[in-house]
């Protein structure tokens, strides 16, 4: 049974290592409440609304009727499992209720929750609800080392005490080590020199516009660029700790050459 600081390791596409605190069966609990209130609500508004409607069809033929009752119970359906899946997806894995008690869904990696996995972990609440299983998910959640229910084993999702990275800090992270490791490891800038002017453009070019990537690009071209000096200097893998840091670190040599120049 997880704990509220029992701490899940992540490492993101970029290669960056996160520690997030692994969300308690507490506030799992107390954000259901929060957004089962908030369904309730929902649905007694639909259920107003629709009332209001068939009061205006004035009619007892069974054939207005029966489509009404269906509209109305496709309606619910989709209000009550469309909140979740279409909050965690937009909301970066969040609802109301995850959002006051600072938790977040994510997928393994720590990659953000698409919309396939908010769909296939809240449609499996159908399963729950249709073989009464609520008492073995409640076993499974309990159970399972890093809290999770069923629907989050059939998604690939977590569920994390919420941890917000901003662009700013992992832009400063990666400067901060990026300084750290070009510092220690300045005796051996005399590698880069074997970097030739091509190089040096495609470094410099990816450098200036990595921020108008998307991530699956910015990813691709960084490992493409950082596994071609590592080839070119004979750089171990993890030497740097990232592809973003080496490329960095490359960048500021050549600089360093140019300035020299």
């Amino acid at each position: 049974m997880p704990f509220d600081d029992d701490l899940i390791e992540v490492v993101t596409p970029e290669r960056v290592e996160l520690n997030f605190p692994i969300a308690g069966l507490g506030s799992r609990f107390a954000a259901a409440f929060i957004d089962l209130i908030i369904i309730i609500l929902l649905n007694v508004l639909l259920s107003l609304l629709w009332l209001i409607f068939i009061a205006a069809l004035q009619t007892e033929d069974f054939y207005p009727l029966s489509i009404a009752i269906g509209f109305w119970i496709t309606l619910r359906f989709l209000v009550t499992f469309g909140y979740y899946i279409y909050l965690e997806y937009k909301w970066n894995g969040q609802t109301p209720g995850k959002r006051i008690m600072h938790i977040r869904v994510m997928r393994y990696g720590g990659l953000p929750v698409d919309l396939a996995s908010s769909a296939i972990r809240n449609l499996m609440r159908i399963v729950d609800i249709l073989l009464f299983s609520f008492a073995i998910g409640f076993l499974i959640l309990f159970l399972s080392k890093l809290s999770q229910r069923p629907g989050d084993f059939a998604a690939g999702t977590i569920v994390v005490r919420d941890r917000s990275i901003t662009l700013a800090d992992l832009d400063h992270y990666l400067k901060s080590t990026s300084g750290k490791q070009a510092n220690n490891n300045a005796k051996l800038d005399a590698r880069f020199q074997k970097l030739n002017d091509e190089d040096a453009r495609v470094i410099e070019m990816f450098m200036s516009r990595k921020h108008q990537l998307q991530l699956s690009q910015r990813r691709e071209m960084s490992e493409q660029i950082a596994n071609g000096i590592r080839e070119k200097l004979g750089i171990k893998k993890d030497e740097y700790g990232s592809d973003e840091i080496l490329i960095r670190t490359a960048n500021n040599a050549l600089k360093s050459r140019q300035d020299k120049w």
